[in-house]
């Protein structure tokens, strides 16, 4: 089987697995990891969970895969390692590193040298770090990289903020981070709020924004040339949920 799972056979894998009984050696995981084989080592994780040592993330951060490693850190209860940062620097994998790094420090609650680190990042390393925390659902992580500087566009506050597929039981939908738009400058809430009221599916993001910020008067009057021109069926959905008398008066009245 430990060759069927190297050469990324997954057929072969679980013929071998549901016909001949045969295990999966930890030597195996580590190469299917560094290989960049995310699906075989998710299934992998499910049927031989026992065989992750800290030797698997050391293969993805040696083969410089990104993604499996965030996956490696997010559902592998050992976490990252001192090796995973070394092989992923000595391979040149430098992304690797400085996400491993801030998430290491984060980890063990070292704040300051975490927040050194970070600050000294480009701002577009910055936003491939908030972006990368978003989509594994590390939302402290994330709310601490915007709070220490890093940059927030419209278009990522949005993809942020809306549902990813993590359904919430208690509320019975899934789960949204309107609160990422906090971090927004007052004109670029205006910008997304005008972009909520062309799609239907950024509706409660919009009404959100609306509720939760104080905008200064000529973001006001931008925001109600914007609903005037809004299709109807959003202007009556809009003047039916925003409850808040004020707002609704400034947003709807001359």
């Amino acid at each position: 089987m430990g060759y069927a799972v190297i050469g990324g056979h997954f057929d072969e894998v679980k013929w071998l697995f549901g016909n001949c009984g045969k295990g999966c050696s930890t030597w195996a995981a580590r190469n299917a990891a560094r290989n960049g084989d995310l699906d075989m080592l998710q299934w992998l994780n499910e049927h031989f969970n026992d065989r992750f040592d800290s030797s698997v993330m050391d293969g993805a951060a040696k083969g410089g895969h990104f993604e499996v490693v965030e996956w490696l850190h997010t559902h592998w209860s050992e976490g990252c390692t001192t090796r995973a940062m070394d092989v992923a620097a000595a391979n040149g994998h430098l992304e690797i590193v400085q996400w491993l790094h801030v998430n290491r420090a984060m980890k063990r609650r070292y704040a300051k040298m975490a927040r050194q680190f970070f600050q000294r990042r480009s701002d577009l390393k910055k936003h491939k770090y908030v972006v990368a925390a978003r989509r594994v659902h590390q939302i402290s992580v994330m709310r601490w990289m915007l709070e220490n500087g890093a940059p927030l566009d419209v278009a990522t506050a949005i993809n942020i903020s809306l549902p990813k597929g993590v359904y919430d039981t208690k509320q019975k939908d899934y789960t949204t981070y309107f609160e990422v738009t906090w971090w927004l400058k007052e004109n670029d809430r205006v910008a997304l709020v005008v972009e909520g009221l062309s799609d239907k599916n950024h509706h409660k993001l919009l009404l959100w924004v609306l509720q939760n910020t104080f905008f200064q008067l000529d973001s006001r009057l931008a925001i109600r040339r914007a609903i005037k021109s809004a299709p109807r069926d959003t202007i009556e959905w809009l003047f039916e949920n925003l409850l808040d008398p004020a707002i609704r008066t400034w947003c709807f009245e001359d």
